[in-house]
């Protein structure tokens, strides 16, 4: 059953599409902001909400923003105008800390999923419950927030402001970067075909799942000692690929080299 607090959404993309449908089964969602109708069948047909595009009619007790991070400034500077004493405002920026929507006496905090969004809504919602979020916040902010949070995700670390954009980081080179990694890798095959890969993917996935440290059981010529075969890829990939490719190549090399003891 619902209870009687509401809240409103800021920013239709995804992300705020999800979160909101998982929060909207507990608390009413009472509208949507938008500042175009590029996502407006989107809303309608996993919202079901009431849409407006004047921030000023937000009444709700709690405000879920939603909205690239190049946007927050100006957004900030319009809730100004409205009435935000003892309300809870949740950003879902990786970057944005939740001090910057303290605007009026009101309750704040960063709610970031450590998870990557696509197209597929119904994807996403399902994959929620699964990952991860961090929070930042003051305590009191935390408190407030706490019963929300728990209708999203049980999954969840307090962290503090200055881990926040180490979180961000953290979760950009284990996700996005990994994408580079394998659209590298294809593009030195012939046909680029990716399906010879996922199973080495789902490898490496499995062995870091079984161990401590990401390269507890890395494997490959640098953990084996066989320099010379590392120079040859090396070599190999002046020839045939980017500068950037072979410093990559490089790096990761000695990265590994100088993080384990090779045996």
């Amino acid at each position: 059953m619902k209870n009687q607090k509401s809240f409103a959404l800021i920013g239709a993309g995804k992300v705020g599409i999800a979160l909101s449908y998982i929060l909207k089964q507990h608390i009413n969602l009472d509208l949507v902001i938008l500042n175009s109708d590029k996502n407006i069948e989107l809303v309608n047909r996993w919202l079901d909400s009431k849409v407006s595009y004047n921030i000023n009619n937000i009444k709700s007790d709690i405000i879920l923003i939603s909205v690239k991070d190049s946007q927050i400034e100006l957004l900030i500077e319009s809730l100004k105008k409205n009435d935000l004493s003892k309300k809870l405002l949740i950003n879902t920026s990786g970057t944005i800390p939740s001090d910057k929507l303290k605007i009026d006496n009101n309750f704040s905090i960063s709610l970031h999923p450590m998870m990557s969004f696509t197209n597929d809504i119904e994807l996403s919602i399902k994959k929620v419950e699964s990952h991860y979020f961090t929070v930042e916040g003051d305590s009191d902010s935390i408190k407030k927030a706490t019963s929300v949070i728990n209708h999203i995700t049980k999954k969840y670390h307090i962290i503090k402001k200055s881990e926040k954009p180490l979180y961000h980081i953290a979760s950009i080179l284990s996700n996005n970067y990994v994408h580079a990694l394998l659209n590298i890798a294809i593009n030195l095959v012939p046909n680029g075909d990716i399906a010879p890969f996922i199973p080495l993917l789902m490898d490496a996935i499995e062995n870091i799942k079984s161990s401590k440290n990401p390269l507890d059981n890395v494997t490959g010529p640098v953990v084996r000692g066989d320099w010379d075969v590392v120079e040859e890829h090396i070599n190999l990939l002046k020839n045939i690929s980017s500068e950037d490719v072979v410093k990559i190549y490089e790096l990761l090399a000695n990265y590994i080299k100088n993080s384990i003891i090779i045996v």
